[in-house]
């Protein structure tokens, strides 16, 4: 999220602020958890892992079958990556039908 910010008699400068975190509906903030299914997506989750906010509460990656770095990158980016393999038929979309696992 973009603020402006303007000092008196001075232009108004743009300063990023964190976007707040999302409240529930009695005024408490609100638990979120971020579902990434991937299948072979080490190249691709510089562009996306990044911009997670950090209130979200738990980001879980859903292994699909990777055959390359996927996880050790997805590991690199975010430490506080929580990995769920997928031990059934390689589905990428699939994977969010799945029951919640143990992650690893």
């Amino acid at each position: 999220m973009r603020v402006e910010h303007q000092a008196p008699g001075r232009a108004a400068a743009p300063v990023d602020t964190p976007d707040p975190a999302p409240t529930d509906h009695f005024g408490g903030v609100a638990t979120v958890t971020v579902v990434v299914p991937a299948l072979n997506e080490a190249e691709n989750l510089p562009h996306v892992l990044p911009l997670i906010p950090e209130w979200v509460h738990e980001v879980i990656l859903v292994d699909d079958h990777c055959t390359d770095d996927t996880v050790s990158v997805a590991k690199t980016l975010l430490p506080r990556i929580k990995v769920v393999a997928n031990t059934r038929k390689r589905a990428a979309g699939r994977v969010l039908w799945l029951r919640p696992r143990r992650p690893r």
